[in-house]
């Protein structure tokens, strides 16, 4: 969580990532591969003069990485 008590903001991210790796070597070569994918949600709040200002959207992460080694 993030509070900024002056500015009365806050927000908020709760975010998990799930991911794999896997690596193959063969005499002095070596092949490695990992994938993640994450999934979370984001909030914030702030005051304005005519209110409170709500948000709230979920958001996504991917990645993928590759490599060959000698």
């Amino acid at each position: 969580d993030i509070d900024v008590p002056l500015a009365r903001q806050n927000g908020g991210l709760d975010m998990t990532q799930i991911g794999v790796n896997a690596a193959y070597s063969r005499g002095p070569w070596t092949v490695a591969f990992a994938a993640v994918h994450g999934f979370g949600q984001i909030d914030s709040t702030r005051w304005t003069v005519g209110g409170n200002a709500l948000a709230s959207y979920r958001g996504h992460v991917d990645g993928v990485l590759g490599e060959v080694n000698y």
